[in-house]
């Protein structure tokens, strides 16, 4: 397989740190320059920016970041440092109108247990599924 085509060269042992840090920086700015970060763009504006996809590559490339740092450097000190930006993204996010929509409007107690339920046809699961780019699809998810 692959390891005879590279007998004898060294492997890498996954992303570049640094291609990865700089992707990440980026990220945050090309959000940031978008406005795709503020509670005031409007939808339209939000969706021609295409911020949805922006914030979801900020998220992936903060946590796979993270991750490498912690599993394959062991430097627990930075990747604790990249996953605390990233959770600060990901808090933003959660505030922004466009993930806010298809929140439950009516939550009730399930027989007094305390248990609440909700009922969110967007919200996150939607933006997991996909529910921006193929608002008609009868069935979910969808994963490009």
């Amino acid at each position: 397989g692959g390891e005879y085509l590279h007998a004898g060269q060294p492997q890498p042992s996954g992303p570049s740190l640094t291609v990865a840090a700089v992707a990440l920086e980026l990220h945050e700015l090309a959000v940031r320059h978008a406005g795709c970060d503020s509670k005031s763009t409007e939808r339209v504006n939000f969706l021609t920016r295409s911020c949805p996809w922006r914030l979801r590559f900020l998220l992936l490339v903060g946590s796979e970041l993270g991750r490498h740092l912690s599993v394959s450097q062991r430097d627990l000190s930075k990747a604790a440092s990249v996953f605390q930006r990233t959770r600060t993204h990901w808090v933003r996010i959660r505030e922004l109108p466009f993930f806010r929509e298809g929140e439950p409007v009516v939550a009730f107690d399930l027989v007094n247990t305390g248990i609440q339920y909700h009922r969110s046809p967007r919200g996150f699961l939607g933006w997991n599924q996909n529910r921006d780019f193929f608002p008609r699809s009868a069935h979910w998810p969808i994963w490009p």
